[in-house]
């Protein structure tokens, strides 16, 4: 579950360009820039993916998914989970378990990398700082590497399609020898017909819901 938060910072957070005593790429810089512009236009925004988690002498589970985000409000869709905010309540669907969680939202710590807002911004963190590592026709790749030697990451990448102005590939590598790869199938944007930013009852007849919520 900690990982597929640390994804939904890379396509749900606002981007702004912040300055700190970090010396990041210059070019590295202005490709965010452009990022930034071109998601911040969006009303709202929908990618399909297939998410990868590696781990050391393992075969790789693969999973496919979607994800709708309209402001505050987004929408994770996975083969065993379901994850919604309507900006106020949070719902965790475990189809597994056949079970609903009902939270509080929060709004999270924008420097917490493992957190719904935290990896895009890793750009203004002062922990990391960031490089354009590569480019192979259209596609841009940028690198981040946290400053903290006892980081439990070991780096960072986005690959960005530079015609479009659009994340193709999101990546993490850990210390342990995991990784993460996110691969984005397609992007739509300002849609008119969007899922639904609540979960009801009636959504899931026959699971058991547990409100948490303390306010």
């Amino acid at each position: 579950m900690r990982i597929l938060f640390l994804f939904l910072a890379l396509l749900s957070t606002q981007w702004v360009i912040a300055q700190g005593d970090r010396n990041p790429d210059p070019e590295a810089e202005k490709i965010l820039k452009a990022l930034a512009s071109a998601i911040d236009s969006y009303e709202n925004v929908s990618y399909d993916f297939t998410l990868t988690v590696e781990y050391p002498e393992m075969e790789p589970q693969i999973q496919e998914g979607s994800f709708t985000q309209a402001g505050t409000k987004y929408r994770l869709t996975l083969p065993e989970f379901i994850i919604v905010t309507d900006g106020v309540s949070q719902w965790v669907v475990d189809k597994g378990a056949e079970e609903v969680q009902i939270l509080d939202y929060e709004s999270p710590d924008p420097n917490d990398i493992t957190t719904p807002q935290g990896l895009l911004t890793i750009y203004q963190n002062p922990n990391f700082d960031y490089i354009l590592s590569g480019e192979s026709g259209q596609t841009q790749q940028i690198e981040f590497k946290p400053l903290d030697r006892n980081s439990e990451y070991s780096k960072a990448r986005i690959n960005v399609d530079k015609s479009k102005d659009a994340l193709k590939m999101i990546e993490v590598f850990n210390k342990d020898g995991s990784r993460y790869y996110l691969n984005i199938l397609s992007i739509q944007h300002n849609s008119s017909n969007l899922p639904s930013f609540q979960v009801k009852k009636e959504d899931f007849s026959g699971y058991h819901f547990e409100d948490l919520r303390i306010n």
